[in-house]
């Protein structure tokens, strides 16, 4: 699965069991206002998916036009997305078990899909982010 349809799928799922702390709530928003903004034609979708987050065919239309889009290759995007999926993991696994997204599996190909999008600054600028986040983990 598309991590940023896994973040939006867990995102939604979270958002209606009410299970959101601070850092699911603000990142999910932030995650859909850049959605929304850099790719307006994603709206639909992903209201569609918010409304049913576990549907299987809501998944696949949202990463379709994730794909034909340009918006799955967005390394901003695919950051958000991998940062909620890391607040989701902490704070509110069940709505990933929920929206029927393997966390693991998503989070070991999230940086493949990161990677495969950015260009050489990019990937640099990833390194320094992940870096960042590992030092956040371990203190």
């Amino acid at each position: 699965m598309h991590p940023i349809t896994a973040a939006v799928a867990s995102g939604a799922a979270a958002a209606r069991a009410r299970a959101r702390t601070h850092a699911v709530k603000d990142t999910y928003a932030v995650l859909k206002w850049v959605l929304r903004a850099r790719f307006p034609k994603l709206e639909v979708r992903v209201q569609a998916l918010e409304a049913r987050p576990a549907s299987k065919n809501k998944q696949a239309s949202l990463a379709k036009e994730l794909e034909d889009s340009g918006a799955g290759q967005d390394a901003d995007l695919l950051a958000l997305a991998n940062v909620l999926l890391d607040a989701i993991e902490r704070e509110a696994p069940q709505a990933a078990t929920t929206a029927g997204v393997d966390l693991e599996t998503v989070k070991a190909a999230a940086p493949l899909a990161i990677l495969g999008s950015a260009d050489q600054a990019q990937e640099e600028d990833l390194k320094q982010f992940q870096g960042h986040r590992k030092r956040l983990r371990d203190s």
